[in-house]
């Protein structure tokens, strides 16, 4: 942790970058780092191709911006399991003087120059919780929005086995020194959905199909995308639906970038290792909670992903 400190303090400017189309939890840690480089007297900025609007209540007084073409030293990189994955974004972590990944995925690359890694971290939220302690930092109220944030996220709400007891003490320290109204938040990122959200869950679960009794498939056709203007937003949630069916083990949805290209999102409760199966496709993430990206028409993709479900 010494080695993190004295980068941090001999950085002149600090770019916060994350995975494309950032979650919960990658917001969360983004945030919560903001609030160290703040605590510190270091100017940042937070890179993102757009705030998810779902999160604006963490957005206060925030230095985010979408491109950057001045001068720094430091790019950090949270939630983020390769390099890759920070999409347009790597070619600044590539020319920046020093590199710190920090991270929960037990499939993280080790791609910086400082890796703090927790594979059996909960979320990069609680990563952040812990070095926030290490270093000695106070926990302000939007620094403890934000932790809370990506821990309820990447754990659907203390579901996933990846949920500790050094979760819930996590929890409960930042309950302890920031009294907010928590169970507000919790219902923001648990339950809040638009009504456009779920006249996408009715087409998706228009296309259910079950294989074995076990694992439960949907997708959605790029016409769907194209007729109701979806946006990544609108789909969130739609894995974790199926996956609360009755004797479900395994969910998958596959999700159109483009017509020959499809996001596959991957749930499962053990034995069942769903990372594996994204790794064969070039992705990764958990054991139960997954992603990867197939080329192809939908149809081609569903050949590629059925083998692999049906030997589950």
């Amino acid at each position: 942790m010494n080695e993190l400190k004295n980068v941090l303090k001999n950085s002149t400017h600090i770019l916060l970058g994350a995975h494309t189309d950032p979650d919960g939890d990658a917001i969360g840690a983004l945030v919560t780092m903001a609030g160290v480089c703040d605590f510190l007297h270091i100017p940042y900025n937070i890179i993102v191709e757009a705030f998810p609007a779902k999160y604006e209540y963490l957005n206060e007084n925030l230095n985010v911006v979408s491109k950057f073409d001045g001068e720094f030293s430091t790019f950090i990189s949270l939630d983020c399991g390769d390099k890759d994955r920070l999409g347009k974004y790597e070619s600044l972590f590539d020319s920046a003087k020093y590199t710190i990944n920090i991270d929960h995925h037990h499939t993280n690359t080790d791609f910086a120059q400082l890796n703090y890694v927790e594979r059996t971290g909960s979320s990069t939220a609680e990563v952040m919780f812990n070095i926030v302690e290490s270093l000695q930092i106070p926990i302000n109220d939007l620094m403890a929005k934000a932790i809370y944030t990506g821990i309820i996220y990447d754990t659907a709400g203390f579901m996933h086995p990846s949920s500790t007891a050094q979760t819930l003490r996590a929890v409960a320290k930042i309950m302890e020194q920031c009294p907010l109204e928590y169970s507000k938040i919790y219902h923001k990122v648990m339950y809040e959905q638009t009504l456009k959200m779920l006249e996408v869950q009715k087409v998706a679960l228009s296309n259910l199909r079950v294989i074995n009794d076990k694992v439960a498939l949907t997708y959605l056709t790029l016409e769907d995308k194209n007729n109701l203007s979806i946006t990544k937003n609108d789909t969130e949630g739609i894995v974790n639906i199926i996956r609360n069916i009755e004797g479900i083990k395994v969910s998958a949805f596959l999700n159109p970038k483009n017509k020959d290209t499809y996001k596959i999102s991957l749930r499962s409760e053990p034995p069942y290792n769903v990372s594996e199966i994204c790794k064969a496709f070039g992705g990764g993430g958990h054991i139960c909670a997954s992603g990867a990206t197939l080329t192809g028409s939908l149809e081609q993709c569903l050949e590629q992903l059925l083998p692999y479900l049906e030997k589950l």
